[in-house]
C-alpha cells in the first residue's frame, strides 16, 4: 500500500509538471497570424504542402530533417480533412504553395500553421516524460521529477516549442534515445541496442546535429558497461538499426542521392571554422546563452551534479561529456541561433537536478532533527526558489506571444503615417504593409544587398530596418561598416523608432529612415 501511494504521488507530481509545461508551450501558439515572424516555419510547412498536393514523398530540400517534414505532412492531412469537412476549403489544391518561401509574409489559411505549432508544442511537452524516466533510472524518482520540472520551465525550450522548427522535435527524440541508452547499459541485450540504434537514426533524420548522440552512445558503451569490447557486436547491431531508422524516415537520401548530397554540403558549410563576427565568435555567443541570468543557476547546479555524480558517478561524467561534445559541435556553427542549444536541456536539466539533490542531502545530514515531512517541504521550497526566475522568464515569453509584436505596432504606424506614393525598402524582420498606396519591397534578408546609391537611383524614399538585422550577432566587421556607411554616415535619417517584442524577445526595435538630400 505504501509503495502504491508513492507511485501515485510521483505520477501526480509528474502530471502537474506536464500540465505546467504544456500550458507554457500551448499559450500563445497563434502569435502573429496570419502574418509570420519566424521565417523557418515556411521551410518546413511548404514542402509538407507540396507532398500532400502532389503525392510525391520527396521533400526535395534536405537542409531540414525529412522526418519532421513528414510529421507535419501527416498533421496537414488531418487538419485539411477537418477544413474540407467544415467547408473552409473545397480541396487541398487551394492551399497556396510559395517557393522560394523566404520573402513571403502571410498565408490565407493560418490554421495550417497553428496546427503545425501544436505538433511542436506537443512534442516539447511530452519530452518531459523521458527526462523524468532517465533521472529516475540513474538517480532517483526525486531527481527525475526535478529534472522534468527544470526542462518544463526552461525558457529556451518553452519559446521554441511555439515554432514549426526542428530543434524541439530533435530534443524529443534525443531524450527518448537517452532513456533507451540507459536501459541498454543497465541490461545490455540486442533488443535494447536495436531500439537505441533506431531512435538514433530517427533523431538524425529530424535534424542532422542529432548525430552527436552517436558519440554519446559510444562513449557511454565504453565507460558504463562491463567488458565493452566483448560486447562490441551490440554496437554494430545498433549501427545497423540506426541506418535503418534513418533510411525509413529519410528514404530519399539514396533515392535522390545527388540532391541529398548537395543539401548536406550546404549544411556542412555552416559548420566550417567559425568566422569572426561582431559578437566575438560562435563559442562566445553560445556560452552567453548559458551563463546569462537565470540560466546560469542551472549551469552551476549542473556542474555540481557532474562533479559529484549520481548514485553511479560514471553516469554524471557521461552526461557531462555528452554536453561538452555537443557544445563544441554547435560552437562551430557559423550561423548563430540560440535554439540549436535546445538538445542540451535534458542533459543539463538532469545534472542540475542531481546537483540540487546533492546539496539537499548535505543539508539533511547536518540538520538531523528535521522531520521527513519538513525535509520534503525544504526540498520542494528550495527547488521552487531556484526555479522561480526561470519560471518568471518563461511566463513572460509565453505572455508576450499573445501581445502585438514590434512588427504589428510598426505596421500600423507605417500605414497611418507614410504619405501616398511612398516607396520603401525593408529587411525581412520588418512588417508587411498592406496599404495599397504605399510600396514596401523586401529586397532580401537585410538591406545590405544594395548600397545607398542604388536605393536613391531606384526611388526609395524610405528604408525600414529591424534591430535584429542591424545588430545581428552574425555581422562581420565588413558588414557592420556597410551598415554604418548606409545608415549613420549616408543621406538617410531616422524619423521613427518603434519598440516591442519579436518572437517574444523584448526590446526589439524597428527603425524608419527617410532620405534627406
Amino acid at each position: 500500500m505504501r509503495k502504491l501511494k508513492q507511485i501515485s504521488g510521483r505520477h501526480l507530481i509528474l502530471t502537474i509538471i506536464i500540465i505546467l509545461g504544456g500550458t507554457l508551450r500551448y499559450w500563445g501558439l497563434g502569435f502573429g497570424l496570419p502574418h509570420f515572424d519566424h521565417p523557418d516555419e515556411w521551410a518546413v510547412i511548404m514542402p509538407a504542402i507540396r507532398i500532400l498536393q502532389s503525392g510525391d514523398l520527396n521533400p526535395q530540400r534536405f537542409d531540414y530533417g525529412s522526418f519532421y517534414i513528414y510529421t507535419q505532412t501527416l498533421g496537414l492531412l488531418f487538419v485539411t480533412f477537418l477544413m474540407r469537412l467544415s467547408g473552409q476549403i473545397p480541396d487541398i489544391s487551394v492551399l497556396p504553395l510559395y517557393l522560394p518561401t523566404h520573402l513571403e509574409s502571410s498565408y490565407p489559411y493560418p490554421q495550417i500553421f497553428q496546427a503545425g505549432r501544436v505538433i511542436t508544442a506537443t512534442l516539447g511537452t511530452v519530452s518531459l516524460i523521458p527526462v523524468h524516466l532517465v533521472g529516475e533510472k540513474i538517480g532517483s524518482a526525486r531527481i527525475g521529477l526535478t529534472a522534468a520540472f527544470i526542462v518544463a520551465i526552461w525558457p529556451l525550450h518553452v519559446i521554441n516549442s511555439h515554432f514549426i522548427t526542428t530543434d524541439v522535435p530533435l530534443t524529443f527524440f534525443v531524450t527518448w534515445t537517452l532513456y533507451f541508452i540507459v536501459i541498454a547499459f543497465h541490461n545490455p541485450k540486442i533488443k535494447h541496442y536495436l531500439w537505441v540504434g533506431f531512435l538514433l537514426g530517427v533523431s538524425i533524420s529530424t535534424k542532422y546535429t542529432g548525430a552527436f548522440m552517436i558519440v554519446v552512445f559510444v562513449v557511454g558503451h565504453l565507460i558504463l558497461i562491463k567488458e565493452p569490447w566483448r560486447n562490441f557486436h551490440l554496437l554494430v547491431t545498433a549501427g545497423i538499426a540506426s541506418l535503418a531508422g534513418f533510411t525509413l524516415t529519410t528514404p530519399f537520401w539514396f533515392l535522390d542521392w545527388e540532391n541529398f548530397l548537395y543539401w548536406i554540403n550546404y549544411v556542412t558549410q555552416t559548420y566550417n571554422p567559425p568566422i569572426v563576427t561582431m559578437d566575438g565568435g560562435s563559442g562566445l555567443f553560445y556560452l552567453r546563452m548559458l551563463i546569462g541570468f537565470p540560466e546560469i543557476i542551472i549551469l552551476v547546479l549542473a556542474l555540481i551534479g557532474m562533479v559529484f555524480g549520481f548514485k553511479l558517478p560514471r553516469y554524471a561524467w557521461w552526461l557531462g561529456i555528452g554536453s561538452a561534445f555537443f557544445f563544441l559541435l554547435v560552437s562551430r556553427n557559423v550561423i548563430h541561433q540560440n535554439r540549436v542549444l535546445i538538445p542540451l536541456t535534458p542533459f543539463l536539466g538532469l545534472l542540475a537536478a542531481n546537483g540540487w539533490d546533492l546539496i539537499f542531502v548535505q543539508i539533511r545530514q547536518r540538520w538531523t532533527s528535521l522531520r521527513p515531512s519538513s525535509a520534503r517541504l525544504l526540498y520542494l521550497g528550495g527547488i521552487l526558489l531556484i526555479a522561480m526566475p526561470l519560471l518568471a522568464k518563461s511566463i513572460g515569453h509565453s505572455w508576450r506571444f499573445t501581445q502585438p509584436s514590434a512588427r504589428d505596432i510598426a505596421r500600423i504606424w507605417l500605414e497611418e503615417n507614410l504619405p501616398d506614393g511612398t516607396k520603401a525598402s525593408a529587411d525581412f524582420d520588418t512588417p508587411v504593409v498592406e496599404r495599397e498606396q504605399i510600396t514596401v519591397d523586401r529586397v532580401g534578408w537585410s538591406i545590405l544587398v544594395h548600397d545607398e546609391q542604388w536605393y536613391v537611383e531606384n526611388g526609395y524614399s524610405h528604408l525600414i530596418v529591424s534591430s535584429s538585422q542591424r545588430y545581428n550577432p552574425n555581422l562581420t566587421e565588413e558588414q557592420e561598416k556597410m551598415y554604418t556607411e548606409l545608415l549613420e554616415e549616408g543621406s538617410y535619417r531616422v524619423i521613427q523608432e518603434i519598440e516591442g517584442h519579436i518572437l517574444s524577445y523584448p526590446n526589439h526595435k524597428i527603425f524608419v529612415y527617410e532620405f534627406v538630400p
